[in-house]
């Protein structure tokens, strides 16, 4: 990666001192895609699947539990897989 800085007003006052270069390496692409109509996950590393795996989507559906509205609804759409948690109250 090159950051052609030198002389950029970078803000509050500060300018580039000098242009700068990295190398680095990035690891391999891990993608998981889940199918709702078979509720199975894949997962590729590099284009080739790895695994696949049982999944349970959830239900399209809302519940009281305890005197608390829960939502168990999974909208479509692309997430990035962060943690993993008990059922989040709403």
């Amino acid at each position: 990666m090159d950051a052609k800085i030198y002389g950029t007003d970078l803000g509050g006052g500060i300018y580039g001192e000098t242009d700068r270069t990295l190398n680095l390496t990035i690891g391999q692409a891990k993608i998981a895609t889940v199918d709702d109509a078979s509720k199975t996950m894949t997962v590729t590393t590099d284009g080739q699947v790895a695994r696949q795996f049982p999944v349970s989507i959830g239900m399209d559906d809302w519940v009281t539990v305890e005197g608390e509205l829960i939502s168990f609804v999974t909208p479509s759409g692309i997430y990035v897989a962060q943690e993993k948690c008990d059922v989040k109250k709403r």
